[in-house]
């Protein structure tokens, strides 16, 4: 074998390796066997081959010839030595050998001439930035929490699951003209917003840019991507261990900094990129409509349409596939291929305007990273990660909260514990009935729909809830079950922020819910609960119904929840004491309203 041949056969060992991940060059466990001692894989060791093979093929199940064929393959690289192998390839017996080969055999299947789909990795990942979808209740006398999107399905749970690994991204150097990016809310895209130079790209953006426009990236492996004109690309996976920052210029690294798995998908447009070089087990990986293409150190262009794929190489190699970790085409440098439907077509020469691109695009991108140091792209990786940690933990309150609404309470555990019940969004007559004996003339009766739901408590705030969370109890009918009482209005609000506070510093409240106190709307709603009566169970009052003053009276309060609850669940919403609303008093207004926060002052 000549030295140029062994040289491609080694190129070609690389792109393999790129998807195999060396599933047997056997490291220590090979230096112990080839010493001819019978000593077999560590189980570590085993479970890693193992695990890796699995996660490339499907479990006990038929895998393509081809893909048998390049197991084997990969398998006797670490084979005897001979004239037509490496001589610094591990050496081992046939028998092991072979049991390797049969071990891996027993947990892929056997060969098969129907091809089956590799097994992907799928990172869902999340918004970094969440909007506030608006004030939630809370309240004093009653608390409460508001959610702001009654159209989602309480029962709902992300879709997927996120991966553990550690998660780099990219940081946008900069752009001329238009580019704009999107974001996953699970399978959900937000709207496109405007990009900034140095905003921060995480795994699952989608990023677009208009006519005569390019956006130029930096990713936290120190390769550099370059999206240009009326192209969309979406930075589909992206995992990366973490590294040391160092004064070291990206500019003048040569290899990655950390062992990564990237997979950038374009929809369409142009994409330019230089990768550095990367570690045996790393791999960068292109989709689009046709295929993918994996890159292990090249300089590449791809330009996409709704038909074909063009693929320029400016050096290195680039293996190209129907499926991730294929290799129907190996283009290599100076060399180009136009993908179809078929992938039939061979590769050619590309053309000087093409390797020019390629050449002048990443000049310019190199240029754009020059004053990048390796510290400022392990501190732009350490904040995607911690954007990426609190997204999650925000996703896993909304599963909670969406649980506690499916359920129907919620505690609060910042309150000693108190205990809300859920309303549901709802339509109801609000003010007085004109059965009612204490009707009042500006509590005309109107039609209110309340569009979200929104969590109230069960009881009055009582006195220990009050004083576990401010300090203080100004109460003077004592009694841990007691209602708070002798607090103004400001005393209320302050005691909903000091409980936004906590719960926050916590980590329990999810950043589109709050703790206020009700709007007007929102007490009688509760109160009401579905009733049409003066009162929720029916038209009379009385000392067994409720603790009030009227005529007869109890001179003091009483336990919170001595009386029965409404249809709803809660209890003591007439009497015992008043109760606080975040609303000015005001007459109400005779048409129907919807979502009613009571007049601008009163």
């Amino acid at each position: 074998m000549g030295k140029e041949d062994k040289e491609n056969m080694m190129d070609e060992q690389s792109m393999r390796e790129h998807w195999l991940s060396d599933l047997a060059p056997l490291s220590d466990a090979a230096q112990q066997l080839f010493s001819g001692q019978e000593v077999p894989m560590s189980e570590e060791e085993t479970a890693d081959l193992l695990d890796e093979a699995e996660f490339r093929f499907p479990k006990n199940k038929p895998i393509s010839q081809s893909e048998d064929a390049l197991i084997q393959e990969a398998l006797v690289l670490g084979g005897p030595v001979d004239a037509d192998r490496d001589p610094d390839a591990p050496q081992l017996s046939e028998e092991k050998m072979q049991t390797l080969l049969g071990e891996v055999t027993r947990q892929l299947g056997t060969a098969s001439n129907e091809s089956v789909p590799t097994k992907t990795r799928k990172i869902i990942p999340f918004k970094s930035i969440f909007s506030t979808l608006g004030v939630a209740a809370a309240v004093m006398l009653g608390f409460f929490i508001f959610k702001g999107d009654p159209s989602v399905d309480p029962g709902a749970v992300a879709q997927g699951q996120i991966d553990t690994m550690p998660q780099g991204g990219a940081i946008l150097l900069a752009f001329n003209g238009e580019a704009q990016v999107s974001e996953l809310d699970g399978d959900e895209k937000t709207d496109f917003r405007t990009l900034e130079d140095g905003d921060l790209l995480e795994p699952g953006m989608e990023l677009k840019t208009g006519a005569e426009s390019e956006a130029v990236l930096l990713l936290t492996n120190g390769s550099l991507a370059t999206l240009g004109p009326d192209s969309q690309m979406r930075l589909a996976e992206f995992t990366q261990k973490a590294f040391e920052g160092t004064e070291e210029k990206v500019s003048e690294l040569t290899e990655e900094p950390s062992e990564s798995q990237v997979l950038l998908e374009l929809d369409l447009g142009e994409l330019v990129v230089e990768v550095k070089k990367l570690d045996k087990q790393s791999s960068f990986d292109l989709y689009s409509h046709l295929g993918f293409a994996g890159i292990r150190g090249t300089q590449y262009r791809a330009l996409a349409s709704d038909r074909s794929v063009r693929l320029s190489v400016l050096e290195g190699k680039v293996a190209v596939s129907k499926e991730r970790g294929g290799l129907d085409h190996l283009i290599e440098s100076e060399r180009a291929i136009l993908l179809e439907e078929d992938l039939q077509k061979e590769p050619d020469g590309a053309t000087v305007e093409e390797i020019e691109r390629i050449k002048r695009v990443n000049e310019r991108a190199r240029k754009l990273a020059e004053k990048i140091k390796l510290k400022d792209l392990a501190e732009a990786y350490d904040e995607i990660n911690k954007r990426l940690a609190l997204a999650l933990k925000e996703k896993e309150l909304e599963q909670a909260m969406n649980q506690a609404i499916e359920e129907g309470t919620y505690i609060v555990e910042s309150a000693a514990n108190m205990e809300m019940i859920w309303c549901k969004p709802g339509t109801f007559m609000m003010g007085s009935p004109e059965t009612e004996e204490r009707r009042k003339e500006s509590e005309i009766q109107h039609e209110v729909t309340l569009t979200n739901g929104f969590f109230l408590g069960k009881f009055e705030v009582t006195q220990e809830e009050f004083e576990n969370l401010m300090g203080k109890n100004p109460s003077k009918f004592k009694g841990k079950k007691m209602p708070v009482h002798n607090l103004n209005w400001e005393d209320a609000d302050a005691f909903c922020k000091r409980l936004n506070e906590r719960e926050i510093e916590d980590g329990r409240l999810p950043q589109s819910w709050a703790y206020c106190l009700p709007s007007e709307a929102q007490w009688e709603y509760a109160c009401r609960a579905s009733t049409t009566s003066v009162y929720s169970w029916g038209d009379e009052i009385n000392l067994k119904l409720a603790n009030y003053g009227f005529t007869k009276k109890i001179g003091k309060t009483k336990v919170v929840g001595s009386y029965s609850p409404n249809p709803w669940g809660f209890f003591d919403m007439h009497g015992n004491v008043w109760e606080y609303v975040n609303d000015w008093m005001g007459d109400y207004p005779s048409k129907p309203k919807i979502d009613p926060r009571g007049p601008e002052e009163g």
